[in-house]
């Protein structure tokens, strides 16, 4: 699974996390990058950057949410407006059988949302309140709402 997230290459989108079923593994796992900032690509030892945690639960979520836009390698090029808590604490056992616990806010905790559902069969998209708030990635980079790229697409 890390070695997914490390050879995933796309200028405009970086791999976050993904889950064991994304690569047709069915066991509860995600695999989850520490750091986004650094280029794995260029790293000695990139497996470095990847915590995993195995059967994670979401135990307690912030009512308060914020929205904001989320992509998924299992739909490369598409991304929406999501809205999902600020913070929240998951539980799971690392790859050593030991019990973890992870507060994590902001992007990480939508990170871990993001792949938990994935443990649940459930999309970004599939949690997106309303359409216009689909996107479709450009191959140079720009974001454009998903009628007006099929628009564009229509004219040429």
């Amino acid at each position: 699974m890390t070695d997914t997230l490390i050879v995933y290459k796309n200028p405009h989108e970086i791999g976050a996390a993904l889950a064991a079923p994304q690569v047709g593994e069915a066991v509860a796992m995600t695999v989850i990058r520490k750091d986004f900032s650094v280029d794995l690509t260029k790293m000695k030892e990139p497996k470095r950057n990847f915590f995993t945690i195995v059967n994670p639960e979401i135990v307690e979520s912030s009512k308060d949410k914020i929205e904001d836009m989320e992509g998924c390698l299992s739909i490369p090029g598409t991304y929406g407006t999501v809205k999902r808590a600020k913070e929240v604490t998951v539980k799971g056992v690392d790859l050593s059988g030991r019990g973890v616990t992870i507060k994590a806010k902001d992007f990480m905790a939508r990170v871990l949302q993001h792949e938990i559902d994935h443990l649940h069969g459930i999309l970004f998209t599939d949690r997106i309140e309303e359409v216009k708030k689909l996107y479709r990635l450009t191959k140079e980079g720009q974001l454009l709402p998903q009628k007006q790229e099929e628009e564009s697409k229509n004219q040429e």
